[in-house]
C-alpha cells in the first residue's frame, strides 16, 4: 500500500488508485500551514488526484488553473474536497477550547473556493488538523479523505519531475512551486506557466 507525498505546488493524478494513498504534509516542508489539499475523485472509475495549492489568489496564477484543469480532464472528478491551513485553535489561550470552525489563515481562501465552483465542483471543506497533512485513499470500496498521516512508508515526490515506476500517474509542478523545490530536469512550460512533464 505505498503512500505518495507531493509538496508545495505540485500535484498528482492516478488513473486508478487502488490500494495507494495520496497525501501532502509527510514533513514540514509539505504541511498545510497557510495552503490547501485540493483533492479530486472519481467513485466510479477510481481516478484520484491532490494538489498542494499555494495559499494566495488564484484568479492571479494561470498556471494553478491550468493544473486543475488538466488534473480535472485526467479524472472527471466527481468529489471535490478541501483540506486547508487554519489557525491552531489549541494554542489560542481565547477559544477556551469551545469547538468551532477554523478559519482559513490563506485570505484567498474564498476565491479559491468559488473558481472550483466555477470548474462545476462542489467542495467539501475542513481544516487541517494538528499534524497539517492531508490524504485520500480507497479501501474496501469506500472513499476516505483524511487529515491525519497515514500509517506506512512514505514516498516523497518532492522534486520529481516524472512519475516512473507509478501505475498510470501524471505529476504537475504549477509556476508558484518554490524553485528549490521544482524539479531539476528539463521540462517545458505553456504559455500559461503549467510545467508540462
Amino acid at each position: 500500500m505505498p503512500i505518495y507525498n507531493v509538496t508545495m505546488g505540485q500535484a498528482i493524478s492516478i488513473h486508478n488508485i487502488g490500494a495507494d494513498t495520496l497525501m501532502t504534509g509527510c514533513d514540514v516542508k509539505s504541511g498545510l500551514m497557510s495552503c490547501s489539499a485540493i483533492i479530486l475523485f472519481n467513485r466510479a472509475n477510481g481516478a484520484a488526484g491532490l494538489y498542494h495549492y499555494p495559499s494566495g489568489d488564484i484568479r492571479a496564477r494561470p498556471s494553478s488553473q491550468q493544473v486543475l484543469r488538466e488534473m480535472m480532464e485526467n479524472i472527471s472528478p466527481t468529489d471535490c474536497h478541501v483540506v486547508y491551513g487554519a489557525e491552531d485553535l489549541t494554542s489560542n489561550p481565547f477559544s477556551f477550547g469551545f469547538a468551532r470552525d477554523a478559519e482559513p489563515t490563506d485570505p484567498y481562501h474564498d476565491h479559491l473556493l468559488l473558481h472550483l465552483r466555477s470548474l462545476g465542483l462542489n467542495p467539501r471543506t475542513v481544516a487541517a488538523g494538528g499534524s497539517r497533512s492531508a490524504s485520500v485513499s480507497l479501501a474496501g470500496g469506500t472513499w476516505t479523505v483524511s487529515r491525519d498521516m497515514p500509517d506506512g512508508a512514505v514516498q516523497n515526490l518532492a522534486g520529481r519531475a516524472n512519475a516512473h515506476g507509478l501505475p498510470w500517474c501524471r505529476i504537475y509542478w504549477s509556476m508558484m512551486a518554490p524553485f528549490k523545490l521544482r524539479p531539476r530536469l528539463a521540462f517545458t512550460t505553456t504559455r500559461s506557466g503549467c510545467v508540462i512533464l
